[in-house]
């Protein structure tokens, strides 16, 4: 995990994933987010960030069954979490995360709440501050995901994926960097 100096707050909203594997410019503005989140009375947290392919295919797989190496069927559409095939998530690269509000403070751990209307308030910031917050969209709205906008600079998922291919997460953001400012 990072040793980043966080607010104490920001440190327990943030404690469950990997900061330091997340690309810093995303980083940035997603703690930057959370912030502004809880200045308007919402603590998120932030469960779940880079993801390595087989934890992103055990999400998609969620609602579907596997036919052959790459052809799925679904089976369930109220089980399906996610779209994104491995590769081809904001997570692959360390450009997403997760949150999620907390539904019962009182109680020990963190009580996931899911109703979508509860993500408003993530969604606007992260908008606010240039993100893109899944919330939006039209095909697939999902309230608890924000990424960084790579539509903004026609970045695809199966560029990133190709170079990551070739020479890892470093060769990925190394073209973000290129790209930018973000």
């Amino acid at each position: 995990m990072t040793t980043l100096p966080l607010a104490p707050f920001l440190a327990t909203l943030t404690r469950r994933i990997d900061l330091a594997a997340l690309y810093r410019p995303f980083r940035d503005r997603y703690l930057e987010c959370l912030v502004a989140c809880h200045d308007r009375g919402f603590d998120y947290f932030a469960i779940s960030g880079t993801r390595a392919d087989p934890e992103q295919e055990a999400l998609f797989s969620k609602g579907r069954k596997k036919i052959n190496t790459d052809e799925w069927e679904v089976v369930d559409r109220s089980k399906i979490v996610t779209n994104a095939k491995p590769g081809a998530s904001d997570h692959s690269f360390g450009l997403g995360a997760d949150s999620s509000l907390d539904k019962d403070v009182d109680r020990a751990g963190l009580q996931p709440g899911w109703a979508f209307a509860d993500y408003r308030v993530l969604a606007e910031e992260a908008r606010r501050l240039g993100l893109n917050a899944l919330y939006w969209s039209t095909t697939f709205p999902e309230g608890p995901h924000v990424g960084l906008d790579l539509k903004k600079f026609g970045i695809t998922h199966a560029q990133l994926r190709r170079l990551q291919e070739q020479g890892g997460q470093p060769a990925v953001w190394e073209f973000l960097d290129s790209m930018g400012p973000w």
